[in-house]
């Protein structure tokens, strides 16, 4: 997979040369994709999660601190 993302080698001479089918590398390929896709989504779920508790704790301290 690393050969077809960082080179400019065309899907059908890579397949030619490790002696792979295009559909099954198609999707392979397809799969990586999601996959990635999902862990960016995870981590952007992840972090945006941590900002909101982060909000919360710093709403409830300007609370504490105007009540006075």
């Amino acid at each position: 997979m690393s050969e077809f993302i960082e080179t400019d080698i065309k899907m059908s001479e890579l397949c030619r040369k490790h002696d792979l089918n295009p559909t099954t590398f198609s999707k392979w390929t397809t799969r990586f994709m999601e996959g990635g896709k999902m862990t960016i989504e995870s981590r952007d779920a992840s972090v945006s999660l941590q900002h909101r508790r982060e909000i919360y704790k710093l709403k409830q301290i300007i609370a504490e601190q105007t009540r006075y």
